[in-house]
This record gives C-alpha cells, structure tokens and sequence, in this order.
C-alpha cells in the first residue's frame, strides 16, 4: 500500500512519516546552505542564540504541507499546517491553507470556520467569501437550474464573418457530449462542428455524393449521425468521423419515400422518426434504415396532420410538431394516436427538443416556448436581443445553455440562465504538480454555480498569473474531462459477516462487471474489513482482482465510510473520470458510516468529484444511507443479476464527463532552489462569465 493511501486511511501512520520526513529536511536545508556559498552567494552570519527557530520550523512545516496537499495527501497536510501554526499561529496564508485541506478532506464545516475567522479578521475578504458561499449552496451534484430562471443570450454566431460566408440558413442544431455542437448549414450544403467556443473545428460535406439542402440531425448512442436532406429526399447515415456510410428513403409518395424530410428524433430503441412535410406523415425505421410503418394520415378522432415540423421522443411517446393545424401531436411508438395539445398561443410550432422534468422547448416562429405537456402550461423565459427572424431550431448543450438556430437571420444564438451570467464561474485549482520545473501542470475544475461541469473549454478560456507578475497567456490543455478517457474504478466490497456467504457471487459479479468495462477503465479493489486495504491493484488481473474480491475476512463491524475513503485517496491520483462501486448485500447495518459519518463522506466524494454506485447482491433492495450517496453524486443503484446484465449500469459510468483540466506552462519564476513559496492565479471566461482561483506552490528542493 502506498502511503498517500495509508494516511487517507489511517491519519496516525501519517505521524512516523512526517517525523522522519522533517528530519530528511532539516538536513537537506542545511545543505542548501552549503551549495550556496559554494556558489558564491553572501551567507548572513548569524549567532546561534538569534535564530527564531519558531519561525524556521512554522516555515519548513508550511512548505511541507503545501506539498502533501499538491500530493492529495490532505491529512499530512492538516498536520502539517497544524504544527506551523503551533510555532506561529498569526500567519494567515497558513491558516487559509489549513481550511483548504479541511474542505477536500470532506470536512466542511471546520473550514468555513478557520475561513470566516480570517475573513473577520480583515484577511482574503472576497475570495474565502465566494468559496464559502459555494459550499453553502452546494447540494451533491448541483440543483438544475430554476424553471423561473430566464434565459438570455450569452453569445451570437453570424453566418458572415467578415468577407466570409461561414454558414447560410442555419437549420438545426445538434449538441454533443463535450460540450461542442453540429450544426446543418442549408444553403450552404454542410454541416459544420462547432467548440464550445463557437469555432468552427470541423466541416462536413457528405462524400462524393455531397449534402442536398441537408435540414436535421441527430446521433445515436454508437455516435452514427443521421442528416435529413430536404433537396435529396434521403436520410444519410455517417460514421462517428462524419464518414457517409449508406442513405435511404428516396423521393416518392410510397411507404419508405420522402417529400420533403425534415425533423429526426430516436426512441430508447434507436428506431428513426422522421417528419415528411410533402407526404403530411412521420415514418419509422430501424437503424439500419429499414422501414417499419408511418403514422400521420386522418382517422377516428385524428383529422390528422397537416405540415408536420418538429418531433421528439419523450418517456415512450413521440411528439409531434404541426405547424399548419398550430398544435402538438401526441403519438405512441406504434403510431397510434393518444392527443392533441392546442390553444396555447404556438402561432407555427417548429423545432421540439426535451427539457428537464418531461418538459419540451418548442421553436415557435420567432420566440422560443417552454412547454409543461402534462399541465399543458407555457413559460415563454427567453429575452433575445432583437426579434429572430425564423427559428428552426432549439437544444439545450452539455452546458446547460440553449442553443438556437435562426434560419432567415443566418446566425446561431447561444442562451444562458440570467443568474449563471451575474454569478459567474466556479474555479477551482485542485492540484499543482511542480516536481519538474519550470514545467509546471495544473489540475483545475470548471463549473457553474449550480454545479454543473463546463466542457469543451480549450486554451483560448484560461489566463494564469505567477505571483502577481507578467500573465502567462496560452497554457497548454494536456487533459480533458470531456473527452473520452478511461476511467479510474474502485471496486469495494463490504466485508461485514452477513457478506460471507456470498463469496461466489462476489467473485461473479466483481469479473463480469470488470470485464464489462474492459481497457475502458483502471480498476482496483478495495476489501471493506475493519482495516481497510487495497487487496488487488491496478496492475493485477481480472480473474485476480475478482478472487480478492471474494477473499479476505469478515467482521461484525460495518464501518464501510473508512473504505470508502481509502478509495477515494487512491483515485484522486488521477484527474479522469473517478468510479467508485459498492458491493454490498444491502442487509440492515447500524455503523456503515460510524467512523467518519454519512454527510461527511457524501462531501469527501462530491469535492473530489467520485460518483458513487452500488451494486447489490439481493434483489428488491435499497439502503436508505447509500441510495443518498447514489442520488447526490449521480451514480447508480442496481441489482447484481438483472436480466439486462451489468452492460447499462457500466454505459453509464463510460458516458461521464467532467469539467476537470490539466493544463501545462513554462514557469519564469526563480524558485530559490525549492524555498520559495510561489503564489499563483487562473481566471477562467466562458461566454460572458468568469471565474477566478488562487493557489500557491513549492517547486522541490535543488542543491
């Protein structure tokens, strides 16, 4: 076991290391000295009896708590911060230090009470202030934004740039998983990927073949993209790459033919809804492009549709635009009619899209509309500069903005809630990695205040500053949480006597689900005993992960806060998507969370950014304290043997992304061979808002 997981574990044995760690300093330090006279500089001659060694320890004590945390060793680095103030306890920027390592601790509430003492004492007003009201407001994941909340717009995008044209009749939109979007230019016959910027980074024009007037797209789960071409009546088919690899339909009134396609949308299954606004239906297919029935044509009850537009498939039903009856179709998967929701001022409804809690926007000529279609209510939330011409298309990004497309106006418009714009960005700076400077990487996370991750973010967003000097301008992005990476997995298992009898299935279901996960993922297992250890390592096998899963001893306690602890210190080595997974039989236990207590693990997990699940091994079963974890941190529960297999609770763990960056600068500072302590700043700006951190850092010792 190596000793960050030790001390995350076991905050004793941190003691002994620290100890002879000071030791290994005070002698290093001395030969620091050396090395500079040797090189020539002045040595100040001091007698022996004026020498503050309070200060000297304080300092040598602060140097080596900044380190440990940079380490994510936060319990040395509590200690550390500790004993410098027990030398010198009026030093504020050890004092602010020692809050830091409280919070990603998981330890709150001591936190805010070293920050508030400090900010009454005149110290850091404005920067602690934010951090504590972040943490006030934090709640797990983050709230979804307000339904009250309006939206107003953050960004345009003009089809002209300049002398020119980088898009014409914009149609549709599509947003992607990282943060960027796709979007059909008509008149131009392209479809174009945009960053979360708004650059364009990749333009698409269909082959050999090429685009005809291409109007909607959509993507299914694999990443295959579907292009609706209104000129060619066709759908094409492209690979993840945007390579086209078949069409179908063709122009015609039969079963199958188009005249005129336009809107698409999936269902659960991935079978293709498509509008026909020539042939007044929608018609269904199969992925492979294969026709399976149309519905759309008059019959009892349903006078049917007239100039059917948008659609989208919400919890098992497919909704259907039509803006020449002015109203919203309702339909089953099999085509069968279920009701019509009118009279809700929707003059010539458009584009649909799904929005949080079974709500739709609707592009509704030239306003965006948020409609309840339960309550058949509408909130028209959106304030536009100026009046868009003709909306043809509304979704909502990774990011939680609204994207649109203004098809007359030539321009795609990017909305953002009023409240994120005045309160800014959440910044933080996790980690700084400095052991080979002047090279140095940075580790941040970007959010909005509501807690949700920001993607697709790239070096035009990040400002850094080294102690108030000169900005270092253009920091490489050497990582991206919202890029597909392998994940970092822990595996848990609890080890309580009720556990015992299920080593067989424990040994099943922890190969199977690491099996599932494949080179997806670097997994390590973790055994839940009274003194929890790493029992397999990353570099260890399957089939050997899964028998020490099995393995190992059982106990009548059942403190599993202390495991999953020691999992959280050793996947925070990295900075990817961080799983950690419960295998427990779900039985009523009294003292799962007795060691450090359920709130204060749920906020270790949430400040270091690790979703929880749990995996039981009887069916029918919910923890009440470990369905909270779940729900806060957004992972999943599920039982072992579902007849679906392990294959969805694991998509669900590949799909994450983050907002978490490691960035790389070139440092000019003079580091004064390790000694000096380096203050350091980033600011992060993002469509109209920004946000701000500081840190600070030690580069090693040199002699």
């Amino acid at each position: 076991m190596n000793s960050k997981v030790g001390c995350s574990s076991e905050p004793s044995g941190c003691i002994a290391r620290i100890s002879a760690r000071h030791y290994g300093y005070r002698l290093a330090l001395l030969r620091g000295l050396l090395v500079v006279t040797l090189l020539g500089f002045p040595v100040l001659r001091v007698p022996p009896q004026q020498i503050d060694m309070d200060a000297l320890s304080a300092e040598e004590e602060f140097r080596w708590g900044v380190r440990a945390f940079q380490n994510a060793r936060y319990n040395e680095a509590i200690m550390s911060f500790e004993q410098s103030l027990a030398h010198r306890p009026d030093v504020p920027i050890v004092r602010e230090w020692l809050g830091r390592a409280y919070y990603y601790s998981g330890f709150y509430e001591p936190a805010i009470d070293v920050w508030e003492t400090l900010i009454a004492e005149g110290y850091g007003h404005n920067r602690l202030a934010n951090r504590i009201e972040l943490i006030r407001a934090s709640q797990g994941v983050g709230p979804e934004t307000a339904p009250e909340d309006r939206y107003v717009v953050s960004a345009e995008i003009n089809g002209r740039q300049a002398d020119q044209v980088v898009f014409q009749r914009p149609t549709s939109v599509e947003p992607l998983a990282n943060g960027s979007f796709m979007a059909a230019s008509y008149g131009t016959h392209e479809i174009h990927v945009f960053d979360a910027n708004g650059v364009v980074i990749q333009t698409l024009r269909g082959g050999l073949e090429g685009f005809n007037r291409p109007f909607d797209i959509a993507r299914d789960r694999s990443g295959r993209v579907y292009v609706s071409e209104f000129g060619a009546d066709r759908i094409s088919v492209l690979d993840h790459a945007g390579r086209r690899l078949f069409s179908f339909g063709g122009r015609g009134i039969g079963e199958g033919s188009f005249l005129g396609p336009q809107y698409l949308t999936l269902d659960d299954e991935e079978f293709i809804y498509v509008s026909d606004w020539g042939n007044r239906r929608v018609s269904k297919f199969d992925r492979e492009g294969g026709f399976v029935l149309s519905f759309g044509r008059p019959r009892a009850g349903f006078s049917g549709l007239s100039r059917p537009t948008g659609l989208v498939y919400l919890d098992g039903y497919v909704y259907v635009a039509d803006a020449g009856n002015q109203a919203i179709f309702v339909f089953d998967t099999s085509g069968n009619y279920v009701r019509s929701i009118r009279e809700l001022g929707l003059t010539r409804p458009e584009s649909l899209s799904a929005y949080t809690g079974g709500r739709l926007l609707v592009a509704n000529g030239s306003e965006i509309v948020l409609l309840d279609p339960e309550r058949e209510t509408v909130r028209r939330d959106f304030d536009l500069d100026q009046p868009p011409s003709k909306i043809t298309s509304v979704q909502v990004d990774a990011n939680g903005n609204i994207i649109t497309a203004d098809f007359d106006a030539d321009k795609i418009m990017v909305l953002s809630p009023m409240s994120s714009l005045y309160a800014g960005l959440d910044v933080r700076i996790d980690r700084v990695n400095s052991d080979n400077h002047p090279e140095v990487l940075l580790e941040i996370s970007v959010r909005d205040r509501s807690g949700r991750s920001q993607l697709g973010l790239g070096t035009p967003n990040f400002v850094i500053t080294e102690d108030a000097g000169g900005i270092l301008q253009g920091p490489e992005v050497i990582f991206a949480g919202h890029e597909r990476s392998p994940v970092e997995a822990a595996v848990v298992v609890e080890r309580h006597s009720s556990m015992a009898a299920y080593s067989n299935e424990i040994r099943r279901v922890t190969e199977d689900l690491l099996g599932t996960l494949g080179s997806n993922a670097r997994s390590f297992v973790v055994g839940g005993e009274e003194a929890p250890g790493i029992v397999a390592a990353r570099s260890e096998s399957n089939s050997d992960k899964a028998r020490a899963a099995a393995g190992g001893d059982y106990h009548e306690s059942a403190a599993v806060d202390r495991a999953l602890r020691l999992a959280v210190g050793s996947l925070i080595d990295s900075p990817a998507p961080r799983e950690l997974v419960l295998l427990t039989d779900g039985a009523a236990k009294e003292d799962r969370f007795s060691s450090f207590g359920l709130q204060e693990t749920l906020q270790y997990l949430h400040v270091n950014d690790v979703r929880f699940s749990v995996v039981y091994l009887e069916s029918g079963i919910a923890v009440a304290e470990l369905e909270y974890l779940v729900e806060e941190t957004g992972g999943r529960s599920v039982y072992a043997f579902e007849a679906a297999g392990l294959a969805p609770f694991v998509d669900h763990m590949l799909a994450r992304r983050t907002g978490r960056y490691v960035l790389r600068y070139v440092s000019a500072k003079d580091t004064e061979f390790g000694r000096r302590y380096i203050p350091l700043e980033i600011e992060v700006a993002h469509l109209r808002r920004t946000g701000r951190d500081e840190t600070g850092y030690f580069a090693p010792l040199r002699f």
